[in-house]
């Protein structure tokens, strides 16, 4: 038996394109199915810069990460659309970049984390057993 020949479009097609998100009450958010390296990299980049913050009357300072700002790329980064309206019915507008990131500020906690936590299981890549027996049959 010869040796299945790769098909680009099956690898590809793992990683592009959307995925729904049920946001609740008939309103749907699509995302990235998966950031490239380079997004990653960009939140990434935001989590590991060290923010120090000094405190001159006690002669100390802290270091500290943007765990925040990190989240927020992240999710900057793969929200694609979506069909949420404001309280008056109003689209909650995601472009250009800046009202993006706007918007996103105005969400209930509950949300963002629900969008957050979604991304998170997005990336999370294959487990070693996963990456072994990942085989597309035809």
């Amino acid at each position: 038996m010869a040796d299945a020949t790769p098909n680009p479009s099956d690898f590809w097609a793992e990683y592009e394109g959307e995925v729904p998100v049920d946001l609740g009450h008939g309103f749907t958010a699509y995302l990235k199915r998966c950031l490239s390296a380079d997004e990653a990299a960009r939140c990434d980049a935001i989590l590991v810069a060290p923010i120090m913050k000094a405190d001159p009357a006690e002669r100390t300072s802290t270091i500290s990460t943007d765990v925040q700002g990190s989240n927020m790329e992240r999710v900057v980064l793969s929200l694609l659309r979506w069909d949420l309206v404001d309280r008056s019915g109003q689209e909650m507008p995601l472009s250009p970049e800046k009202v993006k990131r706007t918007t996103l500020k105005a969400l209930p906690e509950p949300v963002f984390k629900l969008l957050l936590d979604k991304i998170d299981e997005l990336n999370k890549g294959r487990s070693p057993e996963e990456q072994r027996s990942f085989r597309r049959e035809d």
